[in-house]
């Protein structure tokens, strides 16, 4: 059996930056892959550096894609999706571990802003008119069936995590098919939540685990690239879900468990 438990993949795009303050003490044994999208600046010599398995891709697939390509080449039992800008506490992977006992699913730290405030990364069902008003919205919503729900203190059943840290078992993310690569940016990982609990599986956030987010999302900026890949998934996701374009859609009965867990506690 594998010495180390978990693979911490991490996908890169003229993130040197950030790379540059990551540490091996960081990910306390674990392995770390870095699949880098077709970097400019330093990003393979700093990954390389710090001593992570660099996968230098020729053209940028996209972040889908390119977690991927780490999912396939990881060789222990559970791996971490982990973006460039996410500081990981490694000895903390052992508390997600554990809140995947007997489970089937995705496992998700609590994410902090880089002051200290609770960043909802923990999510409820995605419906469009709920997405939008988020954008003008700021900190977590008491409602309980919200798109983001209440601060938690104990791992917690949600519909879906940000993908700037989501993992699970190895098997199962393969067994999922890992994340879906017609998803370049955006709304991959509202899918990813989706697809597990349409599997039998589940999400949880687990607020014993908290790890520092910067959150560089490109669309808070005018870029119009940004926003094309945006609108682009948006709409590939929604015709995918059309049932979550308004509430008063029923949801498919395949949510039912989804619907009866929402912010429940993951005892």
């Amino acid at each position: 059996m594998h010495a180390q438990r978990w693979t911490v993949i991490t996908v890169s795009h003229n993130s040197a930056k950030h790379l540059s303050v990551w540490l091996p003490s960081d990910l306390a044994g674990a392995q770390w892959v870095v699949v880098d999208n077709a970097s400019s600046d330093e990003s393979v010599a700093v990954a390389s550096e710090r001593g992570a398995h660099v996968i230098p891709l020729e053209d940028n697939e996209g972040f889908s894609r390119a977690n991927n390509r780490g999912l396939e080449i990881a060789d222990t039992d559970y791996v971490m999706f982990v973006n460039p800008d996410v500081r990981v506490v490694g000895h903390e992977l052992g508390l997600l571990e554990q809140s995947l006992e007997g489970r089937k699913g995705l496992i998700a730290p609590q994410l902090l802003n880089p002051d200290g405030s609770l960043q909802s990364n923990a999510r409820g069902f995605p419906y469009l008119r709920a997405k939008v008003a988020n954008r003008g919205v700021r900190g977590p919503s008491p409602v309980p069936n919200a798109y983001t729900g209440p601060p938690l203190t104990a791992p917690t059943y949600i519909a879906w995590a940000m993908g700037a840290a989501v993992g699970g078992r190895t098997q199962y993310l393969s067994d999922l098919g890992g994340w879906d690569s017609q998803y370049f940016l955006y709304y991959e990982d509202h899918d990813l939540g989706l697809r597990s609990w349409c599997a039998g599986g589940a999400v949880i956030v687990d607020p014993r685990v908290k790890w520092t987010h910067s959150w560089q999302r490109a669309t808070a900026e005018m870029s119009a690239a940004a926003w094309k890949f945006e609108l682009s998934s948006m709409s590939r996701f929604y015709r995918a879900y059309p049932f979550l374009l308004s509430r008063r859609i029923p949801l498919p009965h395949r949510f039912d468990p989804l619907r009866e867990r929402l912010w429940q506690t993951a005892a």
